[in-house]
């Protein structure tokens, strides 16, 4: 009889084994198998039509559903099949006698070898008539206490366990979480080595045997209910760690979503207060796969997304799966990372025995040399890192730490400058840095050379092919690499080593990282890393703030081995990482890359921008040209003070006398409404505080401001009702005229946002809505009822808040309990209370149906816009795709990529999405437009399934057969396919750096001076980041593709999603999209247009021009006394913030050249020739000035900025005072200092040659 079966993966090998010999000819697959390949789901069905039986163990995968028809069809054919299943629907497929399916069942669910055997005794006797009565299964528990080297036993308490095994009866003790399914099909071979390796660490090992689902009909537990059952006594666990090598979670129940079940966990694991970890065991790569491959794909979401829900730790390769050349599935553990994983897991476990006295920690800060080495020592996004660094001090020292603390964070400033504490640059030659005692240790060559020697040869080799034999260059004296840091007793507070560079100097000579992305770091700061860990002995190392480089360092995206850098850095010591909430995507690099537990902050609290200085005047005329018409003589005064008003002010209002006065008002209120309602932040946030007073009144603002889906709940909606405001109107018509009010709509919806946060003060304070309602006059004070609610909610869970509580408890070994991450101004309150270990959402529901109505918006919006600039429709779009879209915008931009080429998502009924419908060419509103996308690195290595889901839909799209004027995708893909470029080639949309690296190349050259035209950055942009990706391109190199591309691109896209994250918030955003730009027009010979796109409001969806966009904020915020007030508030930190932006205004200019001239000339006036604001950077960052004052005379020499000569006299003049401050500071020895050398990347030896090499084929592409 031909039988053909799809199981369970491990029952699969059980299966192949036991039925070999027997009376059936058997076809067996595992469900894996046929879910990975459509060749062998094509064998499988091809297999089912010819079997004279078909066993089905069916479950969740996802080519069931697409195979339903099929099976259907068979079943309706009369096939005999068995259909199986842990959720009772899937049983409606059998059409043989339930009780045979029932007693099948059973054979399967105790899937040993004897229990096969039996089931072959059990078909042969219903199927092919065999007399003898079959035996029944061997019944095996639902779980219970097992040990790997006795393949026998299950135990059902903890103390007949200890009895039997009397080993275990110590501590520390960890219980081991393993699959019911491995242990009884004998796959645990993993299971046992990683066991072994722990007791071979002196840990003591309860092995917990679980099904992992409750079930109250079998009597099977949940994880949860298995480790309440077996390790707590008398309220207390008898462990001190959980390792989970199962990928359900603990607390899951039927029918119960990921979040809720997620709940669950994390009750259970604070409840113990023990850390759980949950190594990587991949169930979809081969072990060869995974050592040639770049990263985990498939299984991030089961091995990594899921348990950061739960709080789990450590993701860490452990196992894999291999075929035999019997084509069996087996489980391999990986060499090496058994131990690895045992070591770390002692370490941290260590934390809850070691005496507070005796414990060691380094704090490092971050430091982003290419903006100033000296000037951005602690750089932390939203963080004051300094002031940071002393309350984490000082609290260690309460915490019975023996550490000594500074004063303050002026103190500890002066302390790093002073002793030059940091790295070699620009000011700070290695002579001065020994000399000023910033030296914490001075590692002699032998040392390095014989930690060097232990690394693997890959990495060695790649080490001195980059940076010569150890010592190397960077930093050393005498024969010894130089470790800088502050030492307090038992803690080092250090800044983190240059990743990619060496040397007193910043040009493209020394920038490795430019030259080759993938550069290993420097061997001083892997000699850091080994000072911190294995000499100075840290029993945890903290990071404070976002972000490092550690955990971006060259090695595989997810799934590391040990020749991945991140890994050789951190190897056995706990990390703990202070990260702001609002970085979902660089967390979870932090979490993945660099094993870090992190410890989430506050984020910062922001209020409205509002008007100042010559805007404030020009709102006050414009005002009175609204309430004087009908009265011409004063509205013709009011014209020509409206003109002067605009150009003391320097407003980018292109006006003039010919002007009509209501199209020139229009444009001021349409500006100034963009000001005014931006949102600035006003300070930055230290750990461990919470907002108090006006903060909290801003933050809570922030949050209820973005109120897409809850309007009941909004404050300035409320206020707007009871006004009888329809507030619609107002974010869509700012330029309109209010009667309610007598303003404009923009002015209207500033005080209505200003009377809302009345509301949020009075409810803060505890006042009942009636009493507010009174106090602002109005009646209807039953509208205010559900935003009081929500006031007193957020500030409730606000108040939950204890990131210091959190630090404290992960260093005594205790579990930091998870939590959503995201920006609070999208109306993220879940971020609350913060200090929890920060996850990422689900990005199976991207993009969402809300984000879907956005992303449509936004792609009509930007059709209109070109449409309004062009008077036609763009072919191609250029768009920087971001994780932040993912993981804070709920997939906007994904959903505007997949609306522009004419498709949309199917949700499926649990709100993922995995596939998507072509919208036929006659439901079109414009037609196809084609696409080019570069993504981020790290969206590479999180999402590659929302990156196959939009590449799936371009190819779709390319091989409709429709007209080219309807199909620009297509159109383009024929034009390639003609030139005879092969189809999955001229179908490759989407591009990134080469995988391991996280760089568009285009901020370092700009940063480094290793540039001179916009042809150097076209190119640098192109050889970096022409690497394709979608469905199985897996990085494969596609430069001439890639330019392809961008040679048709007419406009280059990004957007905004909220104030606290704009485009001067990270040199990324001009990078990569300034790097797209100056690609498009140099490959083109063309003008490309560049827009960005603001989605800050749901319901004021807009696309405006790059140059505009940059104007709003600089005006609304980098120009802004209020936001200044709030750098300074922050010292020498503040001062970094400051100067970082105007570098990034620098990196605009440099790539798109879009920057207004009279921003330069504000900038220079406001930070520079201000005698005040240069007392301020004197006294606290004298760095940071030199560090603005140099970028900006660049920019005037390299003819980017065409200044006002009084204002450039200005700027000279004050730069020789800042640059005699410097050489007073950098003492002895040779240095760079203020000099800019300018290089083109062709006269640098390497670089050059590799990018004319790119570019000759690209070259040669583009002709054809």
């Amino acid at each position: 009889m031909r039988l053909t079966a799809v199981l369970w993966d491990s029952l699969h090998p059980l299966m192949v084994k036991t039925f070999s010999g027997s009376s059936f000819e058997t076809r067996i697959y595992a469900n894996r198998q046929v879910d990975n390949s459509e060749s062998a789901l094509e064998m499988a069905c091809r297999d089912m039509e010819n079997a004279d039986l078909i066993l089905l163990y069916r479950t969740t995968h996802g080519f069931w559903d697409a195979i339903d028809p099929f099976l259907e069809s068979l079943k309706a054919s009369g096939k005999r099949i068995i259909c199986v299943g842990q959720n009772p629907v899937f049983w409606a497929l059998s059409t043989v006698e339930p009780r045979i399916a029932a007693d099948i069942y059973r054979y399967l669910l105790n899937g040993t070898e004897e229990n096969f055997r039996r089931l072959i005794g059990y078909l042969e006797h219903e199927f092919l008539d065999e007399p003898a009565v079959p035996d029944p299964p061997l019944e095996i528990p639902w779980q219970g206490l097992v040990d790997p080297r006795s393949e026998k036993d299950v135990f059902d308490s903890l103390e007949e366990y200890l009895e039997s095994y009397p080993s275990e009866n110590r501590r520390p003790r960890v219980a081991v979480i393993i699959s019911r399914s491995a242990w009884i099909s004998g796959q645990n071979s993993i299971e046992k080595e990683f066991v072994e390796a722990l007791r071979s660490e002196g840990l003591g090992v309860i092995t917990i045997m679980t099904n992992s689902l409750h079930n109250e009909e079998t009597g099977s537990l949940n994880i949860s209910e298995c480790l309440i059952k077996h390790t707590i006594r008398g309220g207390e666990p008898v462990i001190d760690g959980i390792v989970k090598l199962v990928t359900f979670m603990a607390g899951k129940v039927p029918g119960q979503d990921q979040e809720d079940s997620a709940g669950e966990s994390s009750h259970i694991f604070t409840m113990m207060d023990v850390p759980v970890f949950q190594p990587v065991i991949s169930y979809n790569m081969s072990l060869d796969d995974w050592k040639a491959g770049d990263g985990l794909t498939e299984d991030l979401g089961w091995g990594m997304s899921m348990p950061e829900m739960e709080g789990c730790i450590d993701p860490i390769m452990l196992g894999a799966t291999r075929s035999s050349p019997e084509d069996l599935y087996e489980r391999v553990a990986i060499s090496g990372r058994c131990g690895l994983i045992a070591k770390r897991i002692k370490k941290r476990l260590a934390l809850k025995t070691k005496p507070a006295s005796e414990k060691k920690v380094v704090l490092i800060l971050n430091n982003s040399p290419c903006s100033s080495a000296e000037a951005n020592i602690g750089s932390a996004s939203g963080l004051d890192s300094m002031s940071s660094t002393i309350a984490i001090l000082k609290h260690l020292r309460e915490m019975g730490l023996s550490v000594e603390c500074p004063e303050g964070p002026e103190e500890l400033r002066d302390l790093f400058l002073s002793r030059k504490a940091m790295s070699e640059f620009r000011w700070t030659p290695k002579e001065e840095i020994l000399r000023c005692g910033g030296a914490a240790y001075m590692m002699p060559s032998s040392e390095y050379g014989e930690y060097f020697n232990t690394l693997p040869e890959s990495a060695r080799d790649k080490m001195i092919s980059t940076w010569g034999e150890p010592p190397g260059e960077s930093m050393v004296m005498d024969g010894r690499i130089i470790i800088s840091g502050l030492r307090f007793g038992n803690a080092i507070v250090a800044v983190q080593p240059k990743r990619g560079c060496f040397g007193p100097k910043c040009d493209g000579t020394v920038c490795k990282i430019l030259h080759d992305p993938l550069c290993p770091p420097p061997h001083q700061y892997l000699a850091a890393y080994h000072f911190f860990r294995d000499v100075f002995g840290a029993d945890a190392i903290i990071h404070i703030g976002t972000h490092g480089t550690v955990e971006f360092l060259p090695g595989k995206g997810t799934g590391m081995s040990e020749e991945c850098f991140p890994d050789i850095c951190n190897r056995d010591t706990p990390t703990l990482y202070v990260y702001n909430t609002d970085n979902p995507p660089e967390g979870t690099v932090a979490k993945r890359r660099c094993y870090a537990t992190l410890i989430g902050h506050m984020q910062t609290a922001a209020e409205a921008s509002g008007l100042y200085g010559g805007m404030i005047k020009l709102d006050s005329l414009l005002f009175q040209y609204d309430n004087a018409k009908g009265d011409r003589s004063r509205q013709h005064a009011l014209h020509h003070m409206i003109l002067d008003a605009i150009a003391e002010a320097k407003l980018p209002v292109d006006v003039d006398h010919e002007t009509p006065m209501d199209e020139m008002v229009r444009m001021c209120h349409e500006f100034l409404s963009g000001v005014r309602n931006s949102r600035v932040e006003t300070g930055m946030h230290i750990f461990g505080n919470i907002p108090e007073g006006k903060n909290r009144v801003d933050m809570i603002s922030s949050i209820l401001r973005y109120d897409r889906d809850d309007r009941d709940s909004s404050p300035r909606r409320a206020v707007a009702d009871m006004m009888g405001i329809d507030y619609e109107t107002l974010l869509s018509d700012p330029s309109g005229f209010c009667k309610e009010t007598g303003t404009s709509n923009g002015a209207a919806a500033e005080w209505i946002d200003g009377l809302g946060n009345n509301v949020i003060e009075m409810v803060l304070n505890g006042n009942t809505t009636e009493e507010i309602g009174e106090s602002l006059g109005f009646e209807a004070w039953n509208r205010l009822e559900a935003p009081a609610a929500r006031i007193a909610d957020i500030s409730y869970r606000m108040d939950g808040s204890d990131e210091m509580g959190a630090l404290e408890n992960a260093l005594a070994g205790g579990y930091t309990r998870p939590g959503p991450s995201g920006y609070m101004a999208r109306g993220r309150d879940d971020v609350l209370p913060t200090g929890r270990n920060f996850h990422a959402l689900d990005p199976k529901r991207v993009p969402t149906t809300s984000s879907w109505r956005v992303g449509e918006r936004l792609a009509d919006a930007l059709l209109d816009k070109f449409m309004e600039d062009e008077g036609r429709m763009p072919e191609s779009i250029a768009f920087q795709w971001m994780t932040s879209d993912v993981m804070a915008a709920d997939g906007e931009m994904l959903a505007e990529m997949m609306s522009l080429i004419g498709t949309e998502p199917v949700w499926g009924s649990d709100g993922h999405v995995s596939s998507f419908r072509v919208i036929d060419a006659g439901e079109l509103r414009h037609p196809r437009i084609d696409l080019t996308v570069r993504i981020s690195g790290i969206l590479r290595d999180t999402f590659p399934d929302r990156i196959d889901l939009l590449d799936s839909a371009i190819r779709t799209v390319a091989a409709l057969d429709e007209p080219p004027e309807v199909n620009f995708v297509r159109k383009h893909f024929l034009e390639d396919a003609a030139a005879g470029v092969p189809e999955d080639e001229a179908t490759a949309r989407i591009f990134s750096s080469r995988p391991g690296t996280y760089t568009s190349g285009v901020s370092l050259a700009i940063l480094s001076g290793a540039w001179k035209d916009e042809k150097d950055l076209a190119q640098i942009y192109i050889s970096v980041n022409g690497y394709a990706y979608g469905n199985g391109r897996d990085g494969r190199t596609s430069h001439e593709q890639f330019a392809s591309g961008l040679k048709k691109v007419e406009l280059t896209f990004n957007k905004v999603v909220s104030d606290e994250h704009d485009l001067l918030g990270c040199c990324c955003y001009y990078s990569n999209q300034g790097g797209m730009t100056a690609a498009s027009k140099h490959l083109s010979g063309k003008e490309v247009r560049a827009y960005f796109g603001d989605t800050r409001e749901a319901d004021a969806v807009g696309v405006r021009t790059l140059a505009d966009e940059l104007q709003r904020v600089v005006r609304s915020k980098l120009l802004n006394p209020k936001w200044i007030e709030g750098m300074k508030g922050h010292g020498y930190k503040g001062a970094a913030d400051m100067m970082k932006k105007i570098t990034r205004v620098y990196g605009w200019e440099a790539s798109t050249g879009e920057v207004d001239d009279r921003i330069f000339d504000d900038i220079a006036d406001t930070y520079v020739n201000e005698p005040e604001m240069k007392e301020f950077f004197q006294e606290n960052n004298p760095y940071a000035l030199e560090e603005i004052s140099r970028r900006l005379l660049e920019a005037e020499s390299r003819g980017l900025w065409n200044a006002d000569p009084k204002v450039l006299d200005r700027l000279r003049e004050s730069y020789l005072e800042v640059e005699s401050w410097m050489e007073d500071l950098a003492g002895s020895g040779e240095f760079q200092g203020g000099s800019v050398e300018m290089t083109s990347p062709s006269d640098i030896e390497g670089l050059g040659e590799n990018i004319e090499q790119i570019m000759e084929k690209v070259r040669r592409r583009i002709r054809e």
